[in-house]
């Protein structure tokens, strides 16, 4: 039964470490979506937008907003339910 014990208290850790580099990533993704979504919005899409103003064929239907990500990864409580082992971010 200590055999078994240390075997799932291993797994979980692991599984800890996995669920935080997830969560780690995710985040990191929306942050560089929000960042592209700025660059389009600030940068590219005034400039594509032009060509409705210049009355160019094709181009009456309007370029829409993108939106951003806003939602936030909740990682495991440190010391509960997952053992997380590395440092967030």
């Amino acid at each position: 039964m200590s055999r078994l014990g240390k075997e799932l208290y291993a797994r979980l850790s692991a599984m800890g470490d996995h669920v935080g580099d997830l969560g780690r990533q995710i985040n990191n993704t929306a942050r560089k979506f929000n960042a592209l979504v700025g660059s389009m919005e600030n940068s590219v899409l005034p400039h594509a937008r032009r060509f409705n103003d210049l009355g160019v064929e094709g181009t009456a239907k309007p370029i829409e907003a993108l939106p951003e990500v806003d939602t936030v990864v909740r990682f495991p409580q440190l010391g509960r339910d997952l053992f997380v082992s590395k440092g967030r971010e």
